[in-house]
């Protein structure tokens, strides 16, 4: 996906939370933690502190934990709106000479300590998943 694509169809956080869940789990949601399909969703009306609204409860006897779509990935543990997010990754992935963590405090317009964070996040999450060309 490219910038423009990113800034039509994942503007809003409910929007990146759907297509997470359609990329991360095609057959249905998992528990990322024991791996069972037993699975509730669970809608928070007010989301107070915690931004995030839907979350997941494990019914396995065994686990019982709670998670959200982004346990596990680079978004995890971020109070980055995810849209943001989406548009960091389509502005590193689609830069020719990549993308300076100034660059993109300014296009993202957050501080700088906070596009540092997501240009070393995104790239570690890069390192092993580029395509070999065709030939």
């Amino acid at each position: 996906m490219n910038v423009i694509d990113v800034t039509s169809k994942l503007a809003t956080d409910e929007q990146c939370v759907a297509f997470l869940e359609k990329v991360r789990w095609p057959n249905g949601v998992r528990c990322p933690i024991c791996g069972g399909d037993k699975i509730s969703r669970v809608q928070r009306k007010n989301p107070g502190k915690n931004k995030r609204l839907n979350f997941y409860t494990c019914l396995e006897v065994t686990c019982q934990q709670q998670f959200t779509v982004t346990r596990g990935t680079m978004f995890h543990d971020s109070h980055l709106p995810l849209h943001k997010w989406f548009l960091a990754v389509a502005l590193m992935v689609g830069a020719k000479k990549g993308m300076s963590s100034n660059q993109m405090m300014r296009h993202l317009k957050v501080s700088y300590r906070t596009a540092w964070y997501l240009a070393h996040r995104i790239r570690k999450a890069l390192v092993g998943k580029r395509r070999q060309p065709q030939s």
